[in-house]
């Protein structure tokens, strides 16, 4: 049930600080320059910062940490396949083609006969099986996205050298997004020294030598267009509270095949999780990216600092990730049992109001689980509505309300993320006048979630975020969702949803779950938000594509590099 884990990317929405002084005593990444590279399209040089929470660990194994994956392994440990950010589409990367048996369950992927590890290293058929293998092995835990994307294979093996063969448990036509897009490439020599110096005496693939592999705190040498830097000593250059910087990869194909991607000399993460902090930095211009989590306007701010107005630009686009804003209800509860009390409360929430005074207006209501846009989203005219009379009504049919039995809710949400106070504050007035007690009740992330997967709370308002490959089911399966519902047909719709190939058809199938899910709300959808960033003005390129800001595009030109971010 992928519902707690999807939220966890709450914290990677304010990844966007510098600490000033590590800056100030860190070398900046020199520029490093491809073996066979040609010349390039765009300026090289300078850097992209970020300040993000600490990171705990880089291990590709065992990591679901959303800043460890999307702003370190995703540069350094390329996916099989990945997303054009020009196109979204899908394209090559560690694998050059792939194709379908006609079983629609065996899928095939040539590996590029040119792929290198950051130290010179190359690929062999030996470092893909030991891929192969940690990760499907069951004792290595906890398992990062690959290695559960591997493990749920009824097989996974190399024939030959390069052809690397994945065989789903049932026909999946979305397997290369679904699955090959979370496959990365690790090196066997690395992870064998790292086993030794931690259990010299282990046999490999004993328990003690898998409890090894899976404690390692990185993974070495990877074959994306970036490589974590390395101190004299061959040490990653990581200092665990206060930065981690990539330099380009010098051994990888990416930039000789793409003219354009991958400009910038390296990037830099500087761990500072408080948002106030990154704010301070921002303002004094050490900050190259900003996001915020307390639903700060970020167009305001850039209006009312000149040294934001003029060295900033505000974007607000859709990410593929971001998914909505939601109530998850347990309908284990008394009065929350009833499907028609739960439509009732989600009739109290004043979406219009929510997409206006919480987000400035960047925001639409939300009328389904997939995003606006997709042939899976229902039509404009089955958005939710508000309407405190049709509540009272639907509420004093099952015995509640004004002058009947008083019904008190209360609905958790995380203090980290202001926006989801303030949408539980904005909904009191309603749900008074319907004679329902509502009681917003903050806490910490972890406290919610512990609650949350202990089914120990009436409701939860928070943000859902989507996997690349939006199945509803992950979320609402039968016997294993945090919400207690139980349907069916619902269950009927989604596995055959899973199994049908054609998107036409699938969409129809999740046209009709979304129906059932209106009417039994044991989810209500609140709006649908935009990522609001600040962004250097200084990189060009910076513009949001399909898959929203991507540094691969990003150029900056030699006059416009900034002090502290210049290669040696």
């Amino acid at each position: 049930m992928r519902l707690a884990v999807a939220v966890l990317v709450l914290a990677l929405a304010g990844v966007a600080g510098l600490a000033w002084l590590v800056l100030r005593h860190s070398p900046a990444p020199a520029t490093t320059t491809d073996v066979t590279l040609g010349p390039r399209a765009r300026p090289q040089g300078d850097l992209w910062r970020s300040g993000v929470p600490p990171i705990p660990s880089l291990n590709v194994f065992t990591t679901r940490d959303a800043v460890a994956v999307r702003l370190v392994l995703a540069y350094t440990h390329e996916t099989l396949v990945d997303r054009d950010p020009w196109t979204g589409e899908l394209r090559a990367g560690a694998a050059r083609a792939w194709r379908v048996d006609d079983d629609g369950r065996t899928w095939i992927f040539d590996l590029r006969d040119d792929l290198r590890f950051a130290d010179g290293a190359p690929v062999t058929r030996e470092d893909v099986e030991f891929t192969l293998r940690a990760a499907r092995d069951p004792r290595v835990e906890p398992k990062s996205d690959m290695s559960a994307a591997l493990a749920s294979l009824e097989s996974a093996v190399l024939r030959g050298e390069r052809e690397l063969v994945l065989v789903a448990k049932e026909p999946d036509g979305q397997l290369p997004l679904r699955i090959a897009a979370e496959v990365r490439i690790a090196q066997i020599a690395f992870f064998s020294a790292e086993i030794r110096s931690r259990a010299e005496d282990a046999t490999p693939w004993d328990d003690a030598w898998t409890q090894a592999l899976a404690e390692a705190a990185w993974s070495g040498p990877g074959t994306g267009p970036y490589a974590v830097r390395r101190r004299d000593d061959g040490s990653p250059d990581w200092s665990r509270g206060e930065y981690l910087d990539l330099v380009a990869n010098a051994h990888g194909w990416q930039r000789s095949a793409r003219a354009t991607s991958w400009n910038l000399a390296g990037f830099r993460l500087l761990f500072l999780p408080d948002e106030s902090a990154r704010l301070a930095a921002l303002k004094r211009g050490e900050i190259d990216w900003f996001t915020s989590t307390s639903g700060e306007d970020l167009a305001a701010l850039r209006a009312g600092d000149p040294l934001l107005a003029r060295a900033y630009r505000v974007f607000a686009y859709d990410p593929p990730h971001m998914g909505h804003l939601q109530v998850v209800w347990n309908c284990r509860r008394p009065a929350l049992d009833k499907a028609s009390v739960r439509r009732a409360l989600g009739l109290l929430f004043d979406r219009a109001t929510i997409c206006r005074e919480v987000f400035g207006g960047a925001a639409a209501i939300t009328r389904g689980w997939f995003k606006p846009g997709m042939p899976e989203y229902p039509a404009a005219e089955e958005a939710p509505r508000f309407s405190i009379a049709e509540a009272k009504a639907l509420l004093a049919a099952e015995g509640f309300g004004p002058n009947r039995v008083p019904l008190r809710v209360e609905v958790l949400c995380a203090s980290e993320a202001q926006m989801l106070r303030r949408t539980a504050e904005l909904a009191l007035a309603s749900f008074r006048e319907a004679g329902v007690e509502l009681v917003p009740v903050p806490g910490d992330w972890a406290s919610v979630y512990a609650r949350l997967t202990s089914h120990d709370f009436d409701g939860v308002l928070m943000l859902q975020y989507h996997d690349p490959v939006i199945d509803p089911h992950d979320v609402f399966a039968r016997d294993d969702n945090d919400m207690g519902w139980r349907n069916d047909q619902a269950e009927s719709l989604l596995l055959a949803a899973q199994r049908e190939p054609e998107r036409a058809a699938r969409a129809k199938l999740y046209l009709e779950f979304q129906d059932l899910l209106a009417a039994e709300q044991p989810v209500t959808l609140l709006v649908h938000p935009l990522t609001q960033v600040l962004v250097h003005a200084r990189f060009q390129d910076a513009e949001p594509g399909p898959l929203g800001l991507s540094p691969e595009r990003f150029w900056v030109a030699p006059e416009e590099r900034i002090a502290g971010a210049a290669p040696k």
